[in-house]
């Protein structure tokens, strides 16, 4: 358990270090899409630590809604960079 706590806490760590590695160097679309490509192998991490541990019924729905949130999210990001690309030709 401790093993997928620690990976989990490093890729919100990688997270935090390419923003501020890479602010100054790309632009904000494409930071935001390569942050949601780091976070994404987090999603099945942060599901098999909530359901490892014995929870009520009432605990599944704040992954759920974290869950759902982030997919959107990245799914705004992804169409934003698809759509940026395009312009540029």
């Amino acid at each position: 358990m401790s093993l997928l706590i620690t990976t989990l806490f490093l890729i919100f760590l990688s997270n935090f270090i390419i923003h501020i590695l890479l602010k100054s160097k790309i632009n904000k679309i494409t930071l935001n899409f390569v942050s949601g490509v780091v976070m994404l192998p987090g999603i099945p991490i942060f599901w098999f630590i909530i359901y490892s541990r014995k929870t009520t019924s009432n605990d599944f729905y704040f992954p759920l809604i974290v869950t759902v949130i982030f997919i959107i999210m990245f799914v705004i990001h992804t169409i934003r960079f698809v759509t940026n690309d395009m312009k540029k030709g």
